[in-house]
This record gives C-alpha cells, structure tokens and sequence, in this order.
C-alpha cells in the first residue's frame, strides 16, 4: 500500500489522540480489549528465559517463511554458535514468531536495555512490541503513519524518535515515550521530508531534509542538529554541498564520521576536522561497535575494513557477480561481519566474515531450508 493510499485511510490527528496503550511490560490478555492480545513463541519455554543474553550483546536474525502459512520468525544467534560457525541449535534460541497477518515485518529494533523490540507493521501503521525474554508480542500504539521502519531510540533508552507523514511531501520529526506510547510532535520551522538519522549528543540528534517544493523531484537536501529539549534546530555545516554528498555517519564514539563526496569516502575527525580520504567508491558504509573500523561495500560488490582515521585498508571479501548485499552487521567481538547475501533470483545466503582471516563462513541454519534470512538487529 503506497504511502498516499495510507495516508488518505488513516487520520493524521492520532498523535493528538488520548488513545491509551498498555505498558509494554504488561501482556495480560483483557477479555474484550482488542488493542492487546498475547502470542505464544513457536516453542514455548519457561519464563525467565533459560539462556541470558550475552553480556556484551547479542545478534538477532529475522527469518520469514516461504511458504504458507506465512510467518516471521525471531531467532537470536548465540555467540558459541557465530564463533564456531557451526550448526546452530533451536532450543531455547527463538525470541518469538509472528501470525501471517505481520509476516511482512522488515526490521526490529531493539531497547537500549535489550529486553523489548519494537516494530511496525506498514501494511496498517500500527507499532508492536516484543518481550524478548518472554517471547510475547503485543500492539503498542495503532495509526502511526511512519515512513521508515527503524526506530531511533535517545541516548537514555526512555524515548523513540521516528517521522510521521504529514503529506505527500513533508514529514514531522516525533518523539515517542517508550513506556506510555505518548508521542509528542517537533514543530519546526522548515519544511521538506526529515529523516532522523542519528543521535550525536544526550539532547542533540542528527537529521537530513528533503526538500522538492511539490515539483515531484529532490531540489535540495540540508543537514539539521535538533535540540529535544528547547525544539530548537541550526544547520550541520562541513563546507560540503549535501545534494553531493551523503549524510555522515557517526562511530560509536562520536570521534570520528565517515561520508561519501564523488565516488569516494570521507572519514573525518570530528573535533579536530582533519580528513582522509579513501578511494573506494562505496555503496554502504558500517562503523565497528568499538569504533576502530569500518567496512564500505562498493559497487564492485567488494568489502573492504578501513581504519578509524581512514589512514589503512583492504579488501576481505568479494560476493559472486551476480550477488548484492542485503544486509550485514559487525559482531560483537569486532572482528567479524555478519551478512546476507541475495542474487538475481531472490536466493539467499548467511554467513560471517572475518576481517583476520579475510574468509566467508556460511551458517548452517537448519531453517534456512525453509526460510530466508530477512535482517539483523543487534540486541545490547
């Protein structure tokens, strides 16, 4: 359903609404409340759950069947399992699975405490939850005309923020209460599509604007700092012209931020300025969780580690000629990568990549016989 269809069938006014959602630690079932409802896990276990999350994270695989009845499956991988690359077991390892009805849920994302996920549900704008030790699911807040399916939660884990459709080519920047499912709309002074990109600071988040003046095509692009607290915005300026460049990347750290400018990628020290460039000509580009590298993915289907400082790097792996990258996350252990490959015929592999050793290792998924790996997210 395309983004003005939903927009015509559902009221804009719903952040104004005094629509009350349950407490996303709460998943009792209340007979005749149709905003709650309870999902067993496709293997029940006890409650807590017998395997803790890792200490240091953990990484979760989206799985969706091919066949019906259609479901998405939450699957977390073990370190043991990631580290070995060998067959990965079942038990105790699914986080929950989703009804048909949600089978075409992309991405999760995960709380800053790792108990809960949130996702959405674009075919009806709604936002669920999942309980990921419980492996419960519930709707959390329904007509939430989002535009992206990533949640991007504030540094202090109790707020989300996303944007919402005002029309066909503008967008509000919203903050959303974690726990109460309160959203609260920026009013700002600019018009243009926002996206939320990243937060750069306790109060200050990232984002970029798209602005097209109704002319149906991109006129010019602007990077904005957002202050939560006073509403208030002031340009991001590095000397470059946005509509050539892309929108910076932060490490982790916030030390450094990488970019693309013309066929090559930018890292930049962000307290002192100075920068290198690598002449690689990327198609995405993923910080390491320590901050003390980066992959770029580049249009010839080559990965490539480069250093903090962009002073070093090589090549570790090439996907076949008629492979794209669909998605990949770094491990936790910040020597690893974990991606999906897909080809011209929608067939998919799973597998990590180590940066040492410069190998592929696909997973032996006994599932991947009947489902296909959708996306990764990462579980702190």
């Amino acid at each position: 359903m395309s983004k003005n269809i939903i927009f015509v069938l559902l009221s804009f006014s719903f952040f104004l609404s005094s629509c009350a959602s349950p407490s996303p630690t709460s998943f009792s079932v209340t007979p005749g409340n149709v905003d709650e409802y309870f999902a067993p896990t496709h293997t029940p276990r006890p409650i807590p759950t017998p395997l803790p999350k890792n200490e240091n994270g953990e990484i979760v695989l989206l799985l969706r069947k091919r066949f019906a009845p259609f479901e998405v499956m939450i699957l977390r991988l073990s370190n043991e399992c990631l580290q070995s690359y060998g067959q990965c077991g079942l038990d105790g390892e699914i986080l929950g699975v989703l009804p048909q009805s949600l089978s075409q849920v992309q991405t999760i994302s995960w709380t800053k405490d790792g108990q809960l996920a949130f996702f959405w549900d674009g075919s009806v704008a709604d936002i669920y939850i999942l309980d990921g030790n419980q492996g419960t699911f519930q709707l959390f807040k329904k007509d939430v005309l989002k535009v992206r399916e990533n949640f991007l939660f504030s540094p202090d884990g109790q707020e989300v923020m996303f944007e919402i459709q005002r029309n066909e080519y503008e967008t509000d920047l919203v903050l959303m209460n974690r726990f109460s499912s309160e959203i609260k709309k920026f009013d700002l002074s600019i018009s243009g599509v926002k996206h939320p990109s990243q937060w750069i600071d306790e109060n200050v988040v990232l984002f970029w604007n798209e602005v097209n003046e109704g002319k149906g095509y991109l006129v010019d692009v602007d990077v904005y700092m957002l202050d939560v607290n006073s509403q208030s915005i002031q340009p991001f300026d590095i000397g470059r012209d946005w509509m050539q460049t892309s929108i910076p990347v932060f490490s982790p750290n916030r030390e450094s931020m990488a970019f693309t400018v013309l066929g090559t990628v930018v890292v930049r020290d962000v307290s002192t300025g100075v920068e290198s460039v690598v002449n690689i000509s990327p198609e995405k580009i993923l910080w390491s969780l320590d901050s003390e590298n980066l992959v770029i993915y580049n249009q010839n289907k080559e990965i490539f580690t480069v250093s903090f400082d962009g002073s070093e790097f090589e090549k570790i792996y090439s996907l076949s000629e008629n492979e794209y990258l669909e998605d990949w996350i770094w491990l936790p252990d910040n020597e690893r990568i974990l991606l999906i490959a897909s080809d011209e015929d929608e067939n998919r592999r799973v597998g990590v990549v180590s940066i040492v050793e410069k190998e592929f290792a696909p997973l032996n998924l006994s599932l991947l016989s009947e489902y296909d790996p959708v996306s990764f997210s990462f579980r702190p």
